[in-house]
């Protein structure tokens, strides 16, 4: 059986962690954190280069797989400090290996994205539309660019934050994956407190 590599991208803030634990309790190997187990691991503790996919740690896994990335990766540390791979050459490390590609896209009201961007990084909204609008370009770039066509399904917040698991069992449904209860994330409305009456509009 072809072993698959699911690949969830999102601006910050868009719900990138969330889909990722969906797909953790569809049985996919991988994590929601920052850091992936595919990643360069002495990064975790010393900054350098990580342009490359850690392929020996792909090597030791089995079944399908799970990459987690927001973009533009590594907001709260300035370049050159840090060195990602880029979309297209994540993709390709794990092609190289013999796993089929689906890529999951992450999207959420721009307001509440904007917002909790300002509120996690300290950031201007400019700044925050500017994030936003890089790591679109950056992903669907790299999907027409691809030498071969690569499927993706677009996943909003909002459908997760409004059906909750049913919105998770479609999707693990649309992908092949069995749910496993005990592992199926926790789903809370972080939207709602962007549109209070207290708050201020960007």
């Amino acid at each position: 059986m072809t072993r698959r590599a699911f690949f969830v991208f999102g601006p910050e803030s868009s719900g990138t962690r969330l889909v990722a634990q969906a797909l953790l309790a569809g049985g996919c190997y991988g994590h929601d954190g920052h850091f992936q187990p595919f990643d360069c691991k002495h990064l975790d503790v010393v900054p350098g280069d990580c342009s490359e996919v850690n392929v020996h740690a792909l090597r030791a896994t089995t079944g399908d797989v799970l990459f987690r990335r927001s973009l533009p990766h590594g907001i709260r540390t300035a370049p050159p400090e840090y060195r990602w791979p880029t979309i297209t050459a994540i993709i390709n490390a794990f092609h190289s290996e013999g796993l089929h590609s689906h890529v999951i896209v992450t999207v959420r009201d721009t307001h509440c994205l904007i917002q909790s961007q300002i509120r996690r990084f300290g950031i201007t909204v400019g700044e925050a539309r500017a994030n936003v609008s890089k790591a679109y370009s950056q992903i669907f770039h790299a999907l027409s660019t691809s030498a071969e066509a690569i499927p993706f399904t677009i996943v909003t917040y909002e459908s997760l934050i409004l059906n909750r698991m049913s919105a998770v069992r479609r999707l693990l449904e649309e992908l092949k994956l069995n749910l496993n209860p005990r592992l199926a994330p926790r789903i809370r409305d972080e939207n709602r407190k962007y549109y209070s009456e207290n708050n201020d509009s960007p």
